[in-house]
């Protein structure tokens, strides 16, 4: 379950993050994701969340985690990824071709901040497979 506060506090973090003051936080999410004012400020009140869509613009333009903006989970940003990289890439490496792809379409994904919390549910059951095989 999301708490309303502590996720009202990350979005005007995000916000505040690219130069938005909080006074005029509500109009520019409002034009950002295309729903009123109000709206908007019952996002930055804590008393709703935006729908999942709206999440990935706000992230998006706000260059932080979708997961992070939403439940507060693993890093602010994706630069940890780019820091991992050269590993991620030694990784692929050793993957077959047909692997390789689907292999960087999850790390894209990852690195976007557009892996559902079903997406992780099935990757750990993927791995968990896996594993059990060895």
């Amino acid at each position: 379950m999301i708490n309303l506060n502590s996720f009202s506090k990350r979005l005007l973090e995000s916000v505040e993050g690219v130069g938005i003051k909080r006074h005029g936080a509500g109009n520019w999410l409002a034009v950002l994701t295309k729903v009123t004012v109000k709206a908007a400020n019952k996002w930055l009140n804590g008393e709703s969340i935006p729908r999942r869509e709206n999440l990935e613009i706000i992230a998006k333009s706000t260059k932080v985690r979708v997961e992070w903006l939403q439940y507060g989970e693993g890093a602010k940003t994706t630069s940890y990824v780019n820091e991992n990289i050269s590993d991620l890439d030694a990784l692929i490496q050793l993957a077959t071709p047909r692997t390789q792809t689907e292999l960087l379409k999850i790390a894209e994904a990852a690195a976007d901040g557009r892996l559902t919390e079903d997406d992780v549910k099935l990757l750990k059951v993927i791995a968990d497979r896996l594993i059990k095989k060895e």
